[in-house]
């Protein structure tokens, strides 16, 4: 079939490029024989990007995923920096067709008013939906920064839907140090995380900073005293048997994440608590737990890491 146009022109930030971005770049190439793609400066996307910018991929970073992307499908492109929403389609024989997704689509509206009122002819517009997670909400680079998702809709809590009582397999897998073993946190931008009353006691010593612990009034498995935190300072308590995640757990630290509370006391055990922080705390926290007769252990949240404990609690 004849391409509908010479040159279509495609923006947006690309940050974490995930299936939709693809979508909307393959929806482009089946209009137009080339494509002129505006990649958002690093400037302009701190501006549009609100939530979560600790974990904004850098200019470089997006534009050659987004290039090997349009390479692998033998797309002919050309990219640029975009400082503004418009780039260059205000220019007379730039482009014939713009290609939006249905969150950008008054973009393309506004860069045809602009067209108007500078006498230039109207592009047309090629709408292309938006994928939907099974929460019904759109996949996003914001929802893969803040950890909900990988980059093909995938929801990570999907491993937490029910309670899980780890497996023989499981519990070695755990076993093994998750992270990197530290004397210090290594203070990042992100959330710091702190999973164990021992590890909760060195942080509170040395005056670190955290912003949530999850405690259960035991270390090695026995009650000490005093409590490393005080029963008047809990936000929210929860339960969870031993070798186990619960869904009251799960539940319990998603609220704490979310309205930013500081402690949570764990009715039962509280060692697993570090799992599932992996899978619902945003990219770039780190998660400070303590490794039995080893030390204090840090797991910063990526991609990578999240993917690999999704993974291995649906095994």
């Amino acid at each position: 079939m004849a391409k509908k146009a010479r040159v279509v022109g495609v923006g947006g930030t690309f940050d974490h490029f995930h299936l939709g971005h693809r979508k909307l770049i393959d929806a482009a190439a089946a209009a137009a024989d080339t494509l002129m793609i505006g990649i958002t400066s690093d400037s302009f996307a701190e501006q549009l990007e609100k939530l979560y910018p600790e974990s904004l991929q850098s200019y470089f970073t997006r534009l050659e995923s987004v290039k090997t992307y349009c390479a692998s499908q033998k797309y002919q492109s050309e990219f640029f920096s975009l400082s503004d929403p418009y780039g260059p389609t205000l220019s007379a024989d730039t482009v014939d067709v713009l290609c939006v997704s249905s969150e950008t689509k008054k973009t393309a509206d506004q860069i045809n008013k602009k067209r108007q009122e500078a006498s230039l002819q109207v592009l047309p517009i090629i709408e292309v939906p938006l994928l939907t997670l099974a929460t019904g909400e759109p996949l996003s680079s914001t929802l893969i920064r803040q950890g909900v998702v990988n980059r093909v809709g995938t929801l990570y809590e999907s491993a937490l839907e029910k309670t899980l009582v780890l497996t023989k397999e499981q519990r070695a897998f755990f076993a093994e140090l998750q992270g990197e073993l530290i004397k210090k946190p290594m203070a990042g931008n992100g959330l710091q995380l702190v999973v164990g009353d021992s590890s909760l006691q060195k942080f509170l010593a040395n005056d670190w900073h955290f912003d949530l612990a999850v405690f259960d009034y035991q270390i090695g498995r026995e009650p000490y005293e005093p409590p490393v935190i005080a029963k008047d300072k809990i936000d929210l308590i929860a339960t969870n048997p031993a070798g186990a995640i619960s869904t009251h757990l799960t539940s319990v630290l998603k609220t704490a994440l979310q309205k930013k509370m500081r402690n949570v006391f764990v009715e039962g055990e509280e060692d697993l608590a570090a799992v599932a922080l992996v899978l619902i705390a945003p990219l770039g926290t780190e998660i400070y737990y303590g490794q039995p007769g080893v030390g204090l252990v840090c797991i910063q949240l990526t991609e990578e890491k999240k993917n690999k404990i999704y993974k291995i609690l649906l095994q």
